[in-house]
């Protein structure tokens, strides 16, 4: 078993080929009829599935995933605007506070459509951003390559975003806010509140220009607060923070959340929003970035079969001296071939943490994301099954296939010798260890019955080493 990811580039053609027929074969044939088993997952729209049954999914997704914690999850559908699942509402629309990074994306658009930045230009980080009256430090890892705008947005780069805001000027970065629904009530509730929305200079030009180069300086200063999210001048709610980010990501459609059932709603569109096509490109590459590798990755939204776009923010309270911790997520097709358009974009989830990090908030968002995953791949399988059933009706020369034990919907394998955890779908586990068992074998048959036996072997002994925080590993003998 241990050779399976060894092998996986020693395949023979006529071998690869072998099994890659053998492989369509099994999951033509052999898919067990019951759902939960992964068949290969097709995207389905809301037509096909009961919404009523989903909402309640996510709910009691969120509400397990906040636990005893304070904060809120609320969880949208990004091409409408209506909340599919919240915990502790009132909290995502009753207080505003800094966004700390979650502002980062609005300042990378902002900066583009303000001609300071490209998709291609790059800006070396010294390690911290250092001003008049305020320095702070990056977290990302020292000596990185220059950033394009996008790695700054995974990385969450406070020396690109700090020193952008200050190129930025009077002006731009709050409009380009306003744009998004900020400073104004989002018309979830009648007691929402407002958000802040101030530019850091209050005057007539004419005093900014006659300003002393200290004044100047905490200008500066003050608007590279503001362009990472840790100024009292912009303040946001997390319902304001997560249509603003569908905007963003679904064309420009701002919409007003509303808290009704799929059979009983109408959106509503409070504005359109322009953002070119490049603009939300790069902004989604960093979000992307951040799940894979950036500010979020501890949480791995990218090993669940869905794709997630990200971003992590920690900040300041009014308050106290802990830390906020805010995350916002999409999701979209399991299709990492193609970037996600703006069509593509689905499930809108935002959590908000006191006393945490922004890391922490996307690892709370993990469970809403997998419920929602598994609830959808449960109605592919179970219309994937009837139309099996169907057409082994009308063949009675094909046996049906024996029902297996319902699988969760991954396989954590511990490889030995990286000495990592990868966490991989059942069926791609059933492939890796026949590329190792079966490569020599030549005879189709042979195949089949190797690949139902690791199947029914996987099945079975699912969660083996479940204390050590894997199911299998590569060798035979952990």
């Amino acid at each position: 078993m241990d050779r399976g990811f060894i092998l996986l580039g020693r395949l023979t053609r006529a071998h690869a080929l072998l099994l890659t027929c053998t492989c369509a074969v099994i999951v033509l044939f052999n898919a067990p009829s019951r759902p939960g088993v992964f068949p290969s997952f097709t995207w389905s729209n809301s037509s096909a599935t009961n919404e009523a049954e989903v909402d309640s999914v996510l709910q009691q997704a969120a509400e397990d995933a906040l636990g005893e914690r304070d904060g809120s999850i609320i969880v949208m559908d990004a091409q409408t605007g209506r909340v599919r699942a919240a915990v502790n509402i009132e909290a995502a629309y009753a207080q505003a506070m800094m966004p700390g990074s979650s502002i980062k994306p609005f300042t990378t658009l902002a900066a583009l459509r303000a001609g300071l930045v490209s998709e291609d230009s790059r800006t070396t980080c010294p390690g911290r951003f250092t001003g008049l009256s305020f320095s702070l430090p990056c977290v990302h890892a020292d000596h990185l390559p220059p950033f394009t705008p996008a790695q700054a947005i995974a990385y969450s780069c406070n020396y690109y975003f700090a020193t952008l805001g200050q190129r930025l000027g009077r002006d731009n970065l709050t409009e380009t806010l306003r744009q998004f629904g900020f400073g104004q009530a989002s018309g979830l509730a009648e007691s929402e509140a407002a958000g802040v929305i101030k530019p850091c200079e209050s005057g007539d030009t004419t005093r900014v220009r006659s300003a002393s180069v200290a004044q100047a300086s905490q200008q500066a200063d003050c608007a590279a607060r503001e362009a990472i999210g840790e100024s009292d001048r912009v303040q946001v709610t997390p319902i304001q923070l997560l249509t603003a980010y569908t905007a963003l990501l679904n064309g420009g459609h701002l919409f007003q959340p509303q808290t009704r059932s799929a059979d009983d709603f109408h959106f509503v569109e409070r504005s359109q929003v322009s953002i070119s096509a490049d603009e939300r490109r790069i902004v989604a590459n960093g979000m992307a970035g951040a799940i894979r590798y950036g500010t979020a990755r501890s949480a791995r939204l990218d090993s669940l079969p869905l794709t997630i776009l990200g971003k992590t923010g920690t900040a300041q309270p009014p308050k106290g001296f802990r830390t906020n911790g805010w995350f916002v997520g999409f999701a979209g097709p399991p299709d990492a071939s193609r970037e996600m358009q703006p069509t593509d974009v689905q499930l809108a989830v935002i959590v908000f943490l006191p006393r945490a990090h922004g890391a922490q908030a996307a690892e709370v968002s993990r469970p809403v994301f997998e419920a929602y995953a598994n609830e959808i791949r449960h109605r592919d399988t179970e219309a994937a099954s009837i139309s099996n059933d169907q057409n082994a009706a009308k063949d009675s020369n094909i046996a049906p296939s024996p029902n297996l034990p319902v699988s969760r919907s991954s396989i954590k394998v511990h490889l030995v010798t990286e000495n990592v955890t990868r966490e991989l779908a059942l069926e791609d586990y059933v492939l890796g260890v026949m590329r190792a068992e079966g490569t020599m074998e030549t005879e189709p048959e042979a195949l089949k019955a190797l690949a139902i036996s690791i199947r029914t072997f996987s099945l079975k002994n699912v969660g083996r080493h479940s204390k050590d925080g894997y199911d299998f590993c590569s060798t035979t003998h952990c």
